[in-house]
């Protein structure tokens, strides 16, 4: 399920699935760069924010079977947010490149080297990943321009 909705003039999007049947995500990753491709400044690190996206879900799919929320929104200082949340069990990330042969930890570890910065909640129901994605918004659309 995917819903977009305007709030104080930017886009925000919504989309939720079960994360074992991660079909569901596939459609979710081009939708999403997409819009950002139409919104975002030139610069901005599409390819990134999609290797975020895809890492994100992937991550859920593999490690927290259940529902998946995965929700984004412009600042107000033109910043794009990611969030993905799931209802698994809690975990700790310290950021560091895993051994050769780890079977876990590169998905994390990438999207601390993408993202403009990378945390994670737990609220006793779930975990909450948020990213600062490498993308802010187009002048024009925010209303002012961009800093970078």
């Amino acid at each position: 399920m995917h819903r977009d909705f305007e709030h104080e003039g930017s886009l925000t999007g919504l989309w939720y699935f079960e994360a074992d049947d991660a079909l569901n995500a596939l459609p979710a990753r081009p939708r999403f760069i997409q819009y950002l491709r139409e919104s975002a400044a030139q610069g901005s690190d599409f390819d990134g924010a999609s290797s975020i996206f895809g890492e994100l879900v992937a991550n859920v799919v593999q490690h927290a079977p259940g529902p998946i929320w995965i929700d984004f929104a412009w600042r107000v200082d033109g910043e794009g947010r990611l969030n993905v949340r799931d209802t698994g069990p809690a975990f700790t990330y310290t950021p560091h490149l895993p051994q050769r042969l780890a079977e876990n930890g590169r998905g994390l570890y990438v999207v601390t080297l993408l993202a403009q910065a990378l945390s994670i909640a737990h609220d006793g129901h779930g975990s909450t990943a948020t990213v600062a994605l490498p993308i802010w918004l187009e002048a024009s659309s925010s209303g002012r321009a961009s800093t970078r």
